[in-house]
């Protein structure tokens, strides 16, 4: 890390399976007016890992709020994650928490070896555990998303413990295909999706790992029985970016649940809305911005 004028650090993180593009960011969690950030350890299965909680300073309501719960990619940091995202603006603006727990190594463990390895899926559960017991955190208002490893992340939990999470989202992720083969949750989630058609990374259409972007929103509109076949929206090029944005809502699901899937035509492996990517990763759409989206999102539903 090195530091620029202003005392604002700049971060370049790599973000690759392979050739390790870079990210390179201006640090930036704040300060925002009524924005706490709180950085703690949490020793689950013997093994401590950073906890980072962005929270009101003071609370509109004395009753329990939501919160997110927000996976970092491959190789960033809580702390990256919350850069990336503006996720102080959400907890600024709506009140709720922000979760953000570290993964292992720089890496989510959501694959076959999942439990061999490191029990990420215990993990998470144990951090929601934690934060309903110890926070003024609705458990029913409980959602959780993730860029890249993990988006693959979040998928996983919601394959094993859809009863803690009210809703989902995957941003520059598709789901593995073991997974998918291997999923069998009691419950559906709904699932808000972003995906690049131009993602170098998780390719857009699929490949031998994971399904296409188009799949992925198929099998979790299949998990909650939504009607087949989505409701189709371009939305308005609204920056000359290189990028356009359709939305295919699957609706009629079981308890009104909804799968949203934004496809980003040209975009890269990227979060829609934020700046500074390096080239590598191609272009984040400025069409969107998916926090504020995935809030509304998520605000729609919630666990009995």
């Amino acid at each position: 890390m090195r530091f620029i004028p202003g005392g604002t650090a700049l971060l370049c993180l790599a973000i690759s399976f392979a050739g390790a593009p870079r990210l390179c960011r201006a640090h930036d969690l704040g300060p925002y007016e009524n924005v706490t950030a709180v950085q703690e350890t949490l020793t689950v299965a013997g093994r401590t890992r950073t906890v980072l909680y962005l929270k009101p300073t003071q609370p509109a309501t004395t009753e329990r709020v939501p919160a997110i719960l927000l996976l970092e990619y491959l190789h960033g940091t809580p702390v990256d994650m919350a850069d990336l995202t503006e996720a102080a603006r959400l907890v600024r603006d709506h009140g709720i928490w922000l979760i953000l727990p570290e993964s292992t190594n720089g890496r989510w463990n959501y694959g076959l070896t999942a439990f061999s390895l490191v029990d990420d899926v215990g993990f998470l559960a144990s951090v929601i555990d934690d934060a309903v017991a110890r926070f003024p955190i609705d458990s029913h208002r409980i959602y959780m998303g993730g860029y890249s490893n993990g988006a693959q992340m979040t998928q996983r939990f919601a394959c094993d413990h859809p009863e803690k999470i009210a809703a989902g989202a995957i941003i520059s992720g598709s789901i593995h295909n073991t997974d998918a083969r291997t999923c069998l949750p009691a419950l559906a989630t709904p699932m808000i999706i972003f995906h690049g058609t131009a993602d170098g990374q998780i390719n857009y259409n699929g490949n031998l790992l994971y399904r296409s972007s188009t799949a992925t929103a198929q099998f979790w509109a299949g998990i909650a029985a939504c009607s087949p076949t989505p409701t189709g929206t371009d939305l308005p090029d609204s920056t000359a970016d290189g990028t356009t944005v359709h939305l295919d809502r699957y609706s009629g699901c079981t308890s009104n649940f909804l799968i949203d899937h934004y496809s980003i035509t040209g975009g890269g492996h990227t979060w829609p809305g934020s700046l500074n990517f390096s080239a590598g990763l191609g272009l984040a759409s400025q069409d969107v911005s998916a926090m504020p989206l995935l809030w509304q999102f998520f605000s729609q539903f919630s666990r009995p």
